[in-house]
């Protein structure tokens, strides 16, 4: 395992709490590094399978380079996700949940809801009450219990964070609460609600991977699908309703790896988890992870 440069000391811990759960040693290796280390792995010409998570950019080159050597790969890439809230679900059960599924780790997640479709009957009162309650959230280290919104990785990623919201409102949009670096000590950033987006605006395309959420409202379930599939990316999203032959109806529509309906974000390893479109190659969890590690062989035996 190469964990990023930014982050090494979560898996440097958990290699330790696998020695200890009894794992051999030499079964679970970790190398540190920056990009050159995880490089030079899947160059290796011993490395059988390389799996990777992170930036799409980054896992193009990873396939291209492991394909020399013939090394299987499997991609866990970015995402742009969508949150559909359809109008029969209450205004109270909608902002929770964007709040959960879109702020989570301050938007550090893969799968986190960036992208709000809100229903026209709820948008004002949506935008309304999910801004005051972001403006609420209490900030602080991720070691205090009694704080929600943390820092974010480093003051690079900030500063791109920053650079979307910046964007968005040269495009037009409107910050409704954040959009500002807090000043105290750490990478802390105020979360964020943009409205009055265009589906084509660059807020709306690429992933902030930040604590931004755009809200866009729609009018029809046929323009809340066709919304949601209008992005490179296909990961993850989640549908609001309680109306069970929607549900039925517009899950198969959705291009996306997973489909979560009345929440956003939770992850279960019987699953498999893994993109369409630009959102990467193959799955992780469940028995479709174990495929691509293994070797089919078939065998014929002639009997006289």
């Amino acid at each position: 395992m190469k964990p990023s440069e930014i982050t090494p000391l979560t898996t440097l811990r958990m290699v330790e709490l696998a020695f200890e759960a009894g794992v051999p040693e030499g079964v679970f290796n970790v190398i540190t590094g920056d990009g050159s280390a995880g490089r030079n792995l899947v160059e290796h010409p011993e490395i059988d399978k390389v799996t990777f998570t992170g930036s799409t950019n980054t896992g193009k080159m990873i396939g291209y380079s492991a394909i020399d050597n013939m090394t299987r790969f499997s991609l866990e890439l970015g995402g742009k996700n969508p949150a559909i809230f359809f109008e029969d679900v209450d205004i109270e059960t909608a902002v929770n949940g964007a709040i959960m599924g879109g702020l989570l780790n301050q938007g550090q997640v893969c799968a986190a809801a960036s992208r709000l479709y809100v229903h026209q009957s709820l948008y004002g009162d949506f935008v309304e009450a999910i801004s005051a309650a972001v403006s609420g959230l209490p900030v602080g280290p991720g070691l205090d219990p009694n704080t929600v919104v943390n820092p974010l990785v480093s003051d690079d990623h900030r500063q791109k964070v920053l650079s979307f919201v910046a964007q968005g409102k040269t495009d037009g949009a409107k910050i409704t609460t954040g959009g500002d670096a807090l000043d105290r000590d750490g990478f802390f950033m105020a979360p964020t609600v943009i409205t009055d987006v265009a589906q084509d605006m660059h807020v709306m395309k690429e992933e902030a991977f930040g604590p931004v959420l755009a809200v866009m409202p729609f009018q029809s379930d046929a323009e809340a699908i066709q919304l949601a599939n209008d992005s490179a990316y296909g990961l993850a999203a989640s549908i609001w309703t309680n109306d069970l032959a929607r549900t039925m109806k517009v899950v198969p529509e959705i291009q996306s790896g997973t489909v979560w309906v009345n929440s956003h974000v939770p992850l279960d390893p019987n699953l498999p988890f893994g993109g369409y479109k630009q959102s990467g190659m193959g799955r992780d969890f469940g028995i479709h992870s174990l495929e691509p590690y293994l070797e089919a062989k078939s065998v014929c035996i002639g009997v006289n």
